[in-house]
Order: C-alpha cells, then sequence, then structure tokens
C-alpha cells in the first residue's frame, strides 16, 4: 500500500527495516546454533553406530558419558526444531497421522520399514518400529545435509517421507504376479505315476501311457504356482493357482484310470475283492 504522506512512508520503511533485521537475527541465531550443536571437532549432537555397528544414528553424550539416540523433528518452518527420544518422536510422528494411519503404514511398507506380514497383520508394534526406522533416517539425512552441504532449511518428516520412491518402484512392475516354482526330477513323477497305475491296475502298462501322463504332469511343474496380488482398501488379497502334488496326481489318476481302462480296472477289482475273500477264510 502506497504512503498517503511522508511520516506515512517513514514508518513504513521503519516496519520492513525491523522485519528484514528479524530475519537476519533469525539467520544468525539458527546458523549458530546448528555450529553450536553438530559443527566442530566436539559437536554436542554427532552421528555415530549404533552399538551393533549397523546404522548410523544421531547420538548425545549423557552426563555419565554415555550415548543416547536423538531424533529430531523439525517444524514446519523449516527452520525451527527440537529433539526427541524414541518415545517422543513415535508419539509425535503418530499424532501427525493420527487421521492418516493407514496411509502411514502403507507409506512405511512401500518403503520397506515394515514388512508384508508386519503390513497385512496391522502389527501396532511393527508400525512403532517402522516408524522408529523412518524417523532415525530421516534425522541422520537432515543432520548430514548441513554437516556435509550446509543446507540451513529443511524438509519436515511428513515432505520427507512422502517424497522418497517406493522400494523397487520401476514403472508399476511392484504390482506384477509372483510365479513360485518347485523343480522335481522326471524320475521321481514318473515313478509317482508308475505306482498309482499298478496299484489300480495290478499290473504295468504301455510305456507310452506313463510318458503321456509324466509329460503332463512336468508341464504342471514347469509352470509353477502363480500368484496374484490385488490391494484393497483395507486388505491385500493374494490369489495362488493350485500348486502340484503328489496327492493331486494320485487323485486325478484314481479317477482317470477306471474310466480309461475299464476292462484291465475291472479285472484289477474282482482280483483284489477274491483276494479279501480268501483271506477272511483263511
Amino acid at each position: 500500500m502506497a504512503a498517503s504522506s511522508p511520516d506515512q512512508a517513514r514508518a513504513q520503511q521503519a516496519a520492513k527495516d525491523r522485519a528484514n533485521a528479524n530475519r537476519s537475527n533469525a539467520a544468525r541465531d539458527q546458523k549458530n546454533s546448528l555450529e553450536e550443536r553438530f559443527g566442530g571437532d566436539n559437536p554436542k549432537y554427532f552421528l555415530d553406530f549404533d552399538p551393533y555397528g549397523r546404522v548410523r544414528i544421531l547420538q548425545k553424550l549423557m552426563d555419565d558419558g554415555k550415548p543416547l539416540q536423538q531424533f529430531l523433528v523439525i517444524n514446519p518452518d523449516g527452520v525451527s526444531y527440537s529433539f526427541a527420544n524414541k518415545t517422543q518422536i513415535t508419539n509425535a510422528i503418530r499424532k501427525m497421522y493420527s487421521k492418516q494411519k493407514e496411509a502411514l503404514r502403507k507409506q512405511l511398507f512401500d518403503l520397506d520399514y515394515i514388512t508384508e506380514r508386519e503390513y497385512n497383520t496391522r502389527s501396532e508394534s511393527a508400525l512403532n518400529s517402522g516408524i522408529l526406522s523412518a524417523a532415525n533416517e530421516f534425522t541422520v539425512e537432515v543432520v548430514d545435509s548441513y554437516t556435509i552441504d550446509g543446507v540451513t532449511k529443511f524438509p519436515t518428516f511428513t515432505k520427507w517421507l512422502s517424497g522418497k520412491p517406493a522400494t523397487g518402484d520401476d514403472g508399476g512392475k511392484k504390482d506384477l504376479p509372483v510365479r513360485d516354482i518347485n523343480l522335481m526330477d522326471r524320475d521321481v513323477i514318473e515313478a509317482i505315476v508308475k505306482d498309482v497305475y499298478m496299484s489300480e491296475l495290478q499290473k504295468e502298462v504301455d510305456p507310452k501311457i506313463i510318458k503321456a501322463k509324466t509329460d503332463r504332469y512336468m508341464e504342471q511343474i514347469k509352470k509353477g504356482t502363480l500368484t496374484t496380488i490385488k490391494e484393497g482398501s483395507k486388505e491385500v488379497t493374494r490369489t495362488s493357482t493350485v500348486p502340484f502334488s503328489e496327492s493331486q496326481v494320485r487323485a486325478e489318476l484314481g479317477k482317470e484310470i477306471p474310466i480309461e481302462n475299464k476292462l484291465d480296472y475291472n479285472k484289477a477289482q474282482s482280483i483284489n475283492f477274491i483276494s479279501f475273500l480268501a483271506g477272511m477264510e483263511g
């Protein structure tokens, strides 16, 4: 708004000068705060590996000389921040997503912070563990961005998490069906087929028949089991084709043999019945 008088113009300029000075002071204070806490040879907060040497974590030395893990909470302005322990950061992030808990769970699953089983079972304990893993990675990246690149304005946790690409994100291939193939030797399948025919007909049959049946089951084995995955709003549905099994072979051939070999099958049944009667008389 244009000033209507020299006095108003001077007042407006003075207000601008104060605002610029405040911003300058805030930037200076933040830079000093970052340098004091994370910079120099002996920073108050430092990155180092956890006791197991698995991941880097932000630590602070306590009065007893023992390190305590810390997490960063970045405020919406991207400048001010606070520290939190494990319980505090878990509660803070759960509060951020209080109305979007399932969306948070899905994000953590897509980014491999929780497993598929943990996602499907809706485990609250696993959700908390996933939150801690994500919060630690966020914290380490923020500190690295300052100590390595000199960045002084940071994203919030929610912005950082939503901006991370899903693990294995390759243009939609993540939801492709899964095919499992359990390899079995042909000799094993052929032996099963022969055993079923011997049990049903009480004699060996033409090798061409054994070969044809064995070929059929070997083809099924090569195709494997196909599992399709469909994600719904409340659950993930997995649908699988029937896997190969010996019981399947015996059940299918047990129905086919009496039809395809009616005469031999009836003879075998008669022999079995006579043997049964002889056993009763004995």
